[in-house]
């Protein structure tokens, strides 16, 4: 207790009055349960795409109406897609990568692959650090709102798990063992969607487009909105969402993206973004990358979805972050204030790619970022 008080105090000094108040404050709403009375947990049908979207996109007969308005706006902003001469990736390989992941095999932090199924479990680990006891903590934790689970309790429970199954001698060598949430989170990412979209512009073949709706909807099925260790972190849904609309954008024209799956699509969306809006104030509140990927994921949803309700107001946030964060993490010399490699290629990435994206959907950010 005493090493506590003396980091939040230590944080104080550094931080000011505001950020310690609303740090007591959050803690306040997690420990008693407002958060899950402001964010609370319900199921897909309970808020069909209808309620997500502005009066005059309200959307009759299956969606029908709204699909025809949907593909009307995407077409203006139709470019065909050549791959050209000199693209920067092996063609041979996408596809044979690609071919990996719908036989079930799935690159994790793009090293190296792993034996997960297809569609993956999204609540498990990795085969390389698998234990049924393990399984059944996560299995667990699937069920609670998000605000019930910590980094630190999956952590715990894990090692516990793996200590306990045979072929761990002891806890002590359980604690060695390198166990991260972001174990379960990195397939909730969808990193492999870049993939499936090289193989398919590689060979129109749609059995990849085929594969990016079928995991998209079993991860909508084991992952209702707020339950689960999946919309835990904000950065997470962010990264997720930069996959998926990726991945749509790519795939519209495909036989597989159906009027339905497109209206179920935009529901998912706009239950994600919902998420990190009210929920921004905490990623604010951590001054690092997490505020810019957070505030990125508003603005793309505001850019790509303008169907939406809330697309205005998650553009102009999502935008006014951006900017903000640009001019008081990025030094003026271009380096990074986490001083971290990873943590500055991140950032890099996530602004070049909001960049381009403004400019092709005229929505350019200031010449100073």
């Amino acid at each position: 207790m005493l090493r506590k008080l003396r980091t939040f105090a230590s944080l104080y000094r550094e931080l000011g009055l505001r950020w310690s108040a609303f740090r007591v404050a959050y803690a306040f709403r997690l420990r008693t349960g407002l958060v899950r009375l402001q964010m609370p947990q319900y199921k897909w049908s309970d808020r069909p795409l209808e309620t997500w979207l502005k009066k005059d996109f309200r959307a009759p007969e299956e969606h029908r109406d709204y699909s025809e308005r949907s593909d009307e706006r995407s077409s203006r902003h139709a470019v065909e897609v050549r791959l050209p001469a000199n693209i920067p990736w092996n063609q041979q390989t996408a596809i044979e990568e690609a071919d990996r992941i719908l036989k079930g095999e799935i690159k994790y932090f793009a090293h190296e692959f792993v034996k997960t199924g297809f569609p993956p479990n999204w609540h498990q680990l990795p085969s390389t650090l698998p234990t049924p006891s393990a399984d059944g903590v996560l299995s667990r934790m699937a069920d609670k709102h998000w605000s019930q689970i910590s980094d630190d309790d999956v952590v715990a429970s894990l090692r516990e798990a793996i200590s306990s199954h045979e072929g761990v001698a002891s806890a002590k060598n359980a604690s060695q063992r390198h166990v991260d949430i972001k174990f379960i989170w990195e397939p909730n990412r969808f990193a492999f969607v870049y993939t499936l979209v090289r193989a398919y512009a590689a060979t129109q073949d749609e059995k990849y487009a085929e594969a990016f709706w079928q995991s998209i909807l079993d991860w909508a099925e084991h992952n209702p909105p707020n339950t689960g260790p999946n919309w835990m972190d904000g950065q997470e849904i962010a990264l997720r969402l930069m996959a998926w609309t990726f991945g749509f954008h790519q795939f519209s024209n495909s036989p597989s993206t159906t009027p339905q799956r497109k209206a179920r699509f935009t529901q998912f969306v706009a239950a994600q973004a919902e998420r990190i809006y009210r929920n921004i104030g905490y990623a604010i509140s951590t001054r690092s990358n997490h505020t810019i990927s957070e505030a990125f994921g508003l603005w793309l949803v505001g850019v790509l979805f303008p169907e939406l309700t809330d697309s205005e107001k998650y553009l102009s946030l999502g935008g006014d972050l951006l900017e903000r964060e640009a001019a008081a993490q990025i030094f003026p010399d271009g380096s990074y204030s986490m001083y971290s490699l990873n943590y500055h290629r991140f950032i890099l990435h996530i602004y070049l790619y909001a960049i381009r994206l403004g400019e092709l959907n005229n929505s350019r950010f200031s010449n100073s970022l």
